[in-house]
């Protein structure tokens, strides 16, 4: 999940309202942005959804990924790139 889906998928939620409706928040899926006088002041998610946000955060900190990922796209936009059924058949080919 991306960090623009979360933002999308979120719930505002103020400080008072999450004291009264903590048993639901916590069952929830959805992440929450709790706030103090209309201000962000805090995010709760779903704890799967922050090791993968840890996870993303790992992978940023990967240079020789980070290298790689880089040249990926530039061979795509030269569309220097071959169409996922090619490689399927090459791989049944040689496999």
């Amino acid at each position: 999940m991306s960090a623009l889906t979360l933002v999308k998928t979120g719930e505002y939620i103020g400080a008072r309202q999450l004291r009264q409706r903590l048993a639901q928040v916590i069952r929830s899926e959805k992440p929450f942005f709790v706030t103090e006088h209309g201000k962000p002041v805090k995010v709760l998610l779903p704890y799967a959804k922050f090791l993968e946000l840890l996870e993303a955060v790992e992978e940023l900190k990967d240079n020789f990924l980070i290298r790689e990922v880089a040249q990926g796209r530039r061979e795509y936009a030269a569309g220097k790139f071959k169409p996922i059924h090619s490689l399927r058949k090459l791989l049944k080919e040689h496999g």
